[in-house]
């Protein structure tokens, strides 16, 4: 019996339901019960993203960075590498979750000064984008993000340059 069917069996016996082939339920071997845990993201720097773009593209991350408001693109960047920064999307999936309506209302409040929000960010890392209208006619580095937690805005004036 192949895992996918031995789930299906285990729940089905769970419900008593008939046509089991056992009474009791069984418990998942340690590669199973592995199996179905979602995997964490990454825990990496802004910088490392940065640096490092093409080894995540795709892939779940989560990072603490600041965020800097401007009339076209919302800007993620680090002070230990300030010369570089990615645009921030917010995630299709995610838009409606309570962490990023507060990101969101942060933003809103505060993200065009000179002291920036900060907050990390969990989500997916686009890589380079290449983009066709006339405001970023140039390719970008883009995060979609779809959870934000420890939302809180700079005491000190920070600027991305």
């Amino acid at each position: 019996m192949n895992s996918y069917a031995h789930i299906l069996c285990i729940y089905a016996c769970s419900l008593n339901w008939a046509g089991c082939q056992s009474a009791k339920p069984v418990a998942l071997s340690q590669d199973l019960r592995q199996e179905a845990k979602p995997k964490a993201p990454a825990v990496v720097s802004f910088c490392d993203l940065f640096n490092n773009s093409n080894e995540y593209v795709g892939k779940s991350v989560t990072t603490t960075v600041r965020i800097t408001g401007a009339k076209h693109v919302t800007l993620i960047w680090d002070p230990a590498c300030r010369e570089h920064g990615a645009d921030l999307h917010l995630s299709s999936t995610g838009a409606q979750s309570p962490s990023l309506l507060e990101l969101e209302k942060v933003l809103r409040q505060h993200g065009m000064g000179d002291h920036p929000v900060i907050a990390t960010l969990s989500g997916t890392w686009l890589g380079t984008q290449h983009y066709e209208h006339q405001f970023l006619p140039q390719p970008r580095l883009v995060f979609e993000v779809a959870e934000a937690h420890n939302v809180t805005r700079s005491v000190k004036i920070e600027r991305p340059y």
